[in-house]
């Protein structure tokens, strides 16, 4: 277990109530798809604060 870290806590569908989502440290090329996982995930997408693509293949960022 990694200390510092608090447990999520999810909603009644399951979806996470955090405002930071990391996704570093694997080899996503792009960022097609984002927009739906985020939202898959998060009880509240449009209230992200952080997210975290460091160390990934991601060359590109369209606007």
């Amino acid at each position: 277990m990694v200390s510092g870290l608090r447990p999520l806590k999810s909603n009644s569908k399951g979806k996470y109530s955090s405002r930071s989502f990391r996704l570093n440290n694997n080899n996503i090329p792009d960022l097609v798809g984002l927009q739906f996982m985020l939202g898959h995930f998060l009880a509240q997408p449009l209230k992200l604060g952080w997210l975290d693509l460091s160390f990934n293949k991601i060359t590109c960022i369209e606007p």
